[in-house]
C-alpha cells in the first residue's frame, strides 16, 4: 500500500469553476470515556467534474490525562 501513495497521478484543474463543500459531523458519547463521531464531505462542483460525498466513522477512547485513542 504504501507504494501506491507514493505514485503520481494527474490532476484536472479548472480555473473558472466553482466548488462547494460541506462537511457537517454527528458526535456522541458511549459512555464517559468513550465517543463515535461520524464526518461526512460533499463537494459539489459545477462544470464538468463530478461531485463527490463520503462518510467516514470514528471511535475515540479517553486512556488517560489527555491521551485519546481513535481508530
Amino acid at each position: 500500500m504504501a507504494a501506491a501513495l507514493t505514485l503520481a497521478s494527474p490532476a484536472r484543474a479548472e480555473e473558472n469553476a466553482l466548488e462547494l463543500w460541506l462537511a457537517p459531523v454527528v458526535r456522541t458519547a458511549i459512555d464517559s470515556r468513550t465517543t463515535v463521531e461520524f464526518d461526512s464531505a460533499q463537494r459539489l462542483r459545477d462544470g464538468n467534474a463530478d461531485s463527490t460525498f463520503f462518510v467516514r466513522g470514528w471511535l475515540f477512547r479517553k486512556l488517560g490525562s489527555g491521551v485519546t485513542a481513535g481508530v
